[in-house]
């Protein structure tokens, strides 16, 4: 009987279940020193199934599967459209030198080699006829010609280093301009000219020269 009357259920009795069998839908038996109220509710034990996270799990594994596939596969792609670009740039740079005049300035530095090797062995022999400067001359130019290419080959990297493919064609459009032309034309002459007059420059420098470092030297005991 309820000792408290008017509820409409019985009050629990300590040590003595509610349910004959312990907590309903439990199938373990209650521990009457174990009470609902006697853990946080935190530490209550929950079952929950995986089923429904799994095909979330099968999609980001499979994404993740995809996109190191992607990477693998473009890797090869991006290397050789690397290679692709380092060539493009390396031929805009070789084109850039022959239009530039690159071949002629050679040529004009075969000419200056030459004249200043047979007057060397005019020197030694003053009877050496023209024939000879013609000769060496000839000579020159035509080892110029057939090396020019391995010097190309070596040159044409610095370009690739210190110009983008874009101002490399910037430059090839000017050097294909009327006034590039003109640039390469006159060029060999302009440097043969300029040559000499820093050489003589140079010379006309060396009696001034060798002034000032007497007076630097002297004092400490070089003359």
């Amino acid at each position: 009987m309820n000792p408290i009357r008017g509820l409409p259920f019985p009050l629990p009795v300590p040590g003595r279940p509610r349910h004959p069998q312990g907590r309903r839908g439990d199938p373990r038996p209650l521990n009457p020193k174990e009470s609902i109220m006697s853990k946080p509710l935190c530490q209550a034990r929950l079952r929950v199934s995986p089923a429904p996270f799994a095909p979330f799990a099968a999609f980001v594994t499979l994404a993740a599967l995809v996109a190191a596939a992607t990477l693998l596969a473009s890797a090869p792609l991006a290397r050789a459209s690397e290679k692709e670009s380092e060539a493009k740039h390396l031929a805009r740079a070789r084109h850039l030198m022959e239009i530039s005049g690159s071949t002629e300035m050679g040529l004009q530095m075969a000419d200056l080699l030459s004249a200043q090797l047979f007057a060397a062995m005019q020197e030694s022999d003053p009877t050496l006829p023209e024939a000879v400067h013609e000769v060496i001359s000839r000579v020159a130019s035509d080892l110029v010609k057939e090396r020019s290419g391995a010097l190309f080959a070596e040159i044409a990297p610095l370009y690739v280093r210190y110009f983008s493919l874009g101002e490399i064609d910037e430059m090839i459009r000017f050097y294909e301009s009327p006034a590039g032309q003109k640039v390469v034309q006159v060029m060999p002459s302009l440097m043969q000219e300029s040559f000499l007059i820093s050489q003589s420059w140079a010379i006309g420098l060396q009696p001034e020269l060798m002034s000032r470092l007497e007076q630097e030297l002297g004092p400490l005991g070089l003359q």
